[in-house]
Formats: structure tokens, C-alpha cells, sequence
């Protein structure tokens, strides 16, 4: 019933609308700059596909297909990101890292995303790989590659984190609109329950000030001072009040023995008639 209460306050609805607009701005940050680094990522990439491409072509021109075989095999025997399929069409290999041609370039004219096995001593692994073809006179295909794992796995890492800096920030700003929330909730509750004891009758009761001198502290000073003023008005009508009442007192006394007298007059109505027109004349 509490935690409803709070859920209804001014308060935690304005935080909650803040955290809203907070999360949808983190969103939309968030995503521009995962497509402007990938972008940037794949421009790096292809940048390098397409240097490694014109070395290669260089060679090819300088000794042709021989020497072009020769300089893939001496560069997928070292280490690296650098993938090479060399050989004919239908798939024969004649030189390269590649053992086969990836189905996912068969039939791609630019270049695509493929999957290849990679192995090292007893490891082998399925890895992820950018890929362009290539055709080269004679029948032949040339595939130059670029091994991006290791890209895929920190994208997926910046995503993950993103995800769950926003479940942190969702869950930041859920406790601190209770915690705002409860705290007003609880103050109003003290002005609720000082304006229930000063509607009993209590003019003394004053509205709690914690010194933070903000709006609540504020506007319970301001009520404060109504309250004082409110009270010494009660207190001078109640003076008046006494003195209206002693002064009346006496002539009230004198009626009521003329009266008195008048009632139990052995002349009766006679006696009576005379008091009420002395009451009157005087």
C-alpha cells in the first residue's frame, strides 16, 4: 500500500518521466556511435582488402599466376588476420589459407561475410571472416580475406556493457525516485498530520522545518507564520469575549432581580407592566 503511494507521487513521476527521456537519449547515442564505429570499422577494412589487393595485383603482373601463387603461399604460411583462397572456380585449390571457397562468396560479386574453420596445432575453431573475389584470367579465383572475430567479439562486448549500463542507470534512477519519493511523501505526511491536530482545535501545533530551507521548508515556514497570526487573533477575539461578558455581566444581574422582583410584586400584572416599561425607558 506504501509502495503504491509512492509509485502515485508528483515526485517519483517526474522522475520517472526524466529517467525515461535519460534512457531514450542513451538509446539513441548509443546507437549512432555502435554504427559510426562500425562504419568506421569496416572502412578500416576495407581499406586493407583493398591495399593487400593491389599488392597482389602487382605481382600478378609481374610474374602472373605462378608468381601470384607463390607470393599467397608465403603469405598464409605467416601469422596474422589475412585470409587467401587461390585456384580455379569450380574450387581447386592451388594456393592459400583457405582450403576451400566459402559458400557465402560463390556467388558474391563484391565481397561478404563468411564463416571458416580455424585451426592451430590440436585447436580448431569456427571463426568469422570478410571476404572478396576476385576473377583472374585463366579460369582462376582469387579471394582476399580479412579475419574479424576479434572485431565481432568487442562489438559484442560494447553492447553488452551498453545494455547493461542502462539496466544500472534504469535501476539508479528507479531507487532514487523512491528514495525522492519517500522522503517528500514523508514530509507531506508531517504537514497532513499537523493541519488534522490544528482542525482538532491544537492552534499551537507548527508544521516541522528540517533547515533545508527549500520549497516544503518554505511553504511550512509560511504556514507557520499564518498559524502564528491566526492564533493571536483567536486569542484577542477571546479577550474581547471576556471582557464583553464581564461587562455585560452586571446590568444583566440588575434585569434579572428587577424580574424577579417584578414576578413575585403582590400587584401582579401591574407590577410587571411598570418593570418592563422602566426596562425599556432606561
Amino acid at each position: 500500500m506504501a509502495l503504491n503511494r509512492l509509485f502515485k507521487t508528483t515526485a517519483f513521476r517526474l522522475s520517472a518521466i526524466y529517467l525515461f527521456v535519460i534512457i531514450l537519449a542513451s538509446i539513441a547515442v548509443g546507437t549512432y556511435t555502435g554504427w559510426k564505429t562500425n562504419a568506421l570499422l569496416t572502412q578500416q577494412l576495407v581499406a586493407v582488402i583493398t591495399a593487400e589487393v593491389k599488392g597482389l595485383a602487382e605481382q600478378y603482373r609481374q610474374g602472373g599466376s605462378t608468381r601470384l601463387a607463390e607470393t599467397i603461399a608465403a603469405r598464409s604460411r605467416k601469422p596474422g588476420n589475412s585470409l587467401y583462397f587461390f585456384g580455379t572456380q569450380s574450387g581447386r585449390k592451388i594456393a592459400g589459407s583457405l582450403n576451400r571457397i566459402p559458400t557465402e562468396l560463390r556467388q558474391a560479386n563484391r565481397g561478404a561475410q563468411f564463416s571458416y574453420v580455424w585451426q592451430q596445432d590440436q585447436t580448431r575453431e569456427k571463426r568469422n571472416a570478410v571476404g572478396i573475389p576476385f576473377r583472374v584470367d585463366g579460369g582462376l579465383l582469387l579471394i582476399v580475406g580479412r579475419d574479424i572475430e576479434d572485431q565481432l567479439n568487442f562489438i559484442y562486448t560494447a553492447r553488452k556493457m551498453f545494455f547493461i549500463g542502462l539496466a544500472l542507470l534504469a535501476a539508479f534512477g528507479l531507487g532514487t525516485g523512491l528514495w525522492v519519493s519517500r522522503n517528500l511523501l514523508n514530509r507531506i505526511n508531517q504537514i497532513s498530520e499537523t493541519s488534522k491536530s490544528i482542525m482538532a482545535g491544537d492552534l499551537s501545533e507548527r508544521v516541522p522545518i528540517n533547515g533545508s530551507n527549500d520549497e516544503l521548508d518554505q511553504l511550512s515556514q509560511n504556514l507557520n507564520n499564518m498559524l502564528a497570526k491566526i492564533e493571536t487573533l483567536m486569542r484577542g477575539m477571546r479577550e474581547v469575549t471576556d471582557n464583553i461578558a464581564h461587562d455585560l455581566k452586571t446590568p444583566i444581574n440588575r434585569i434579572r432581580i428587577k424580574a424577579e422582583e417584578a414576578l413575585i410584586d403582590p400587584e401582579g400584572e401591574k407590577a410587571q407592566i411598570e418593570a418592563l416599561q422602566e426596562f425599556t425607558s432606561s
